[in-house]
């Protein structure tokens, strides 16, 4: 087996991490505190600006208890390639979505928005280190619906903490265009109404029925060599 692709495909892989809204991780030896998840509060400004972005749509809101799904992703030019991660989410009083993610030995709690942005996370990455991230500032707003051609975009700043001067802020711009809208049974056979697909640097798929957006390849994408398949899908309404 090539090692240089199958590096390459490991990339990719953390590539979907990144893109389910896990905050960047600067490396750096563990001597700080590890802030407990659920000591994080998010900024009352922060809760601000995110209600005042989705007052009034109803797209935008969690209709499900909870949501547990499995995917496998592979590179079709490597034999046994094949990842499988585990997501799930519960939703919470306020609209937003507790998120449990499992990328094999790394994995991720996090507080998000629709499964589209985070506004605290906590990862345990591969080598050992935690790291707990505090979004700190969004700016942004959104759409009352998602139609072919509908743009809209987000933007974050976080911090790592405990807070440390050393460290920089990271910042993410979300910018996402819809540009397809199909039947979401397509991408897995017991899921009802639309699949909502969005271009947002890696393609997003926005479930109409349950609020929440999926990363996921759209079923235009036919050319990649990158194949992901969910394998299981979950809901408690």
């Amino acid at each position: 087996m090539n090692l240089r692709k199958r590096r390459q495909f490991q990339r990719i892989f953390t590539g979907i991490i990144l893109g389910i809204g896990a905050a960047p991780f600067t490396a750096h030896a563990q001597t700080q505190e590890i802030v407990p998840y659920d000591k994080v509060q998010v900024p009352e400004k922060v809760m601000a600006a995110l209600d005042a972005a989705r007052a009034g749509k109803e797209i935008w809101k969690p209709r499900f208890k909870s949501v547990s799904y499995t995917v496998v992703t592979s590179d079709s030019r490597l034999p046994g390639s094949g990842h499988a991660y585990r997501i799930d989410l519960q939703s919470q009083p306020n609209g937003l979505l507790r998120a449990n993610e499992s990328f094999g030995v790394e994995k991720f709690q996090k507080l998000s928005f629709g499964h589209l942005f985070s506004l605290k996370v906590q990862g345990i990455y591969e080598s050992g280190m935690t790291s707990t991230s505090q979004t700190t500032l969004l700016v942004g707003s959104l759409p009352n619906k998602l139609e072919i051609g509908t743009s809209f975009s987000i933007y974050t700043e976080s911090v790592q903490l405990p807070k440390n001067g050393k460290l920089p802020t990271n910042t993410n711009t979300l910018s996402c265009k819809v540009k397809d809208i199909y039947a979401a049974s397509t991408i897995y056979p017991a899921l009802t109404g639309n699949a909502i697909e969005m271009d947002c640097y890696d393609t997003r798929i926005f479930l109409e029925d349950l609020g929440i957006a999926l990363s996921l390849p759209g079923r235009s994408e036919t050319k990649n060599y990158l194949r992901s398949e969910i394998v299981r899908f979950k809901v408690e309404k």
